[in-house]
């Protein structure tokens, strides 16, 4: 490599700097340099911090998204739980109703038995009724006729 003479070069008012005056601009160039490098350093070291900090920013984003997925699962399985649920409640009162509709036809059954029942009861306490207030015959003749009468109807 070849080092070539710098010459000084003249102002504009046609003075001639030296070597010193030379020596004075590189070194501040060489400052300016440093305070630039400087100046990088602290930007970059910035950008890593800022990066760092992304970093750490992301495992917390994903802990929160993971969370967040936990939840949504739970709210998934409970919605299993209360549909599950519903149609049991709904069986029950399907065999709520249907058990309603037996009770009531049950109690048809025995209001109507019950009035079956009753309806030769207060047809033979008329006849007693009307044979005593007639007295056509006595209550001891009535009696033993109606002896005589169940006796030979089962015999």
């Amino acid at each position: 490599m070849t080092t070539t003479a710098v010459q000084p070069s003249t102002a504009d008012n046609g003075s001639r700097s030296g070597p010193a005056d030379f020596a004075r601009a590189l070194l501040n160039i060489l400052d300016d340099f440093a305070a630039e490098q400087n100046q990088l350093r602290d930007t970059q070291n910035a950008v890593l911090n800022v990066l760092e900090d992304s970093a750490s920013e992301r495992g917390r984003f994903q802990d929160t998204q993971r969370a967040a997925l936990n939840t949504l699962e739970d709210f998934a399985e409970e919605k299993g739980h209360l549909e599950e649920m519903k149609t049991a409640v709904l069986n029950i009162l399907e065999d709520l109703g249907t058990e309603r509709d037996k009770l009531e036809e049950a109690q048809k059954q025995l209001a109507m038995a019950n009035r079956e029942l009753k309806a030769p009861l207060s047809g033979s306490n008329r006849v007693t009724a009307s044979y005593r207030t007639s007295r056509r015959w006595p209550l001891t003749t009535f009696r033993s006729r109606c002896a005589r009468c169940t006796l030979s109807e089962t015999g």
